[in-house]
């Protein structure tokens, strides 16, 4: 299969998997955000991330959560970042804490990238990203993404969650499609649907349906 192929059927397995009627219990959430993203000087990155989300198909608020991310780019396609997440409710408080890279270069007419990356939280209860009872995870996203105009771009992902010391090794499976436009040289709003099954609990599964949307700022430090 060449890289073409490969690009495309990435983006079909994730629309696919978003059209599928699920079995089980469903949950509609939805999630809107803020960000911004900061070019340093050398190689370096940062970038900041508010977000809030509903939950119970949208009839009850989950939380805020708040979250700074680094990242360094030792070679031209390979970026590595850790990050920090503050995620609080109305009587819980949780943190995250993340390692990975990411490998990512245009193949053709599309953009291709693979990130694998180490996720561990201190409190289960309030992650909608994660099923099982487990702490730490390995989370690998392939994703490609495909111009569809000079502002505008499809992207379609798949992310499977594997939880270390869990029942079942492969915690959750993770689909997205969206849209991303720039609104202006500095700004762009993402429009994304998720497709959540998560069967990482032995009692039941439960599938969760996401919208969201992020309007994200991006600024470039001058170097001295």
């Amino acid at each position: 299969m060449n890289a073409r192929a490969a690009s495309i059927a990435i983006l079909l397995a994730a629309a696919s998997s978003v059209s599928a009627a699920s079995r089980d219990t469903t949950d509609v959430q939805s999630r809107g955000g803020l960000g911004l993203s900061l070019n340093l000087p050398g190689r370096w990155r940062s970038s900041l991330e508010y977000e809030n989300r509903r939950v119970e198909n949208l009839s009850e608020f989950r939380g805020h959560y708040f979250t700074v991310e680094a990242g360094y780019r030792p070679a031209r396609h390979v970026d590595v970042f850790a990050s920090y997440r503050l995620a609080r409710g109305s009587d819980w408080t949780s943190h995250r804490y993340g390692l990975g890279l990411e490998y990512a270069r245009p193949l053709g007419a599309f953009r291709v990238g693979f990130r694998p990356m180490i996720q561990h939280r201190t409190k289960a209860a309030d992650d909608d990203d994660a099923g099982g009872e487990g702490d730490t995870f390995l989370r690998t996203r392939l994703q490609v993404q495909y111009a569809l105009g000079r502002r505008l771009d499809l992207y379609g992902s798949v992310e499977p969650y594997f939880a270390f010391g869990a029942e079942y090794p492969v915690d959750n499976w993770k689909d997205t499609i969206g849209l991303e436009y720039d609104l202006t040289d500095h700004a762009r709003v993402d429009l994304y649907y998720i497709y959540r099954p998560d069967y990482g609990k032995s009692g039941y599964n439960r599938t969760f349906h996401v919208v969201g949307f992020e309007l994200r700022f991006r600024a470039k430090l001058p170097s001295r």
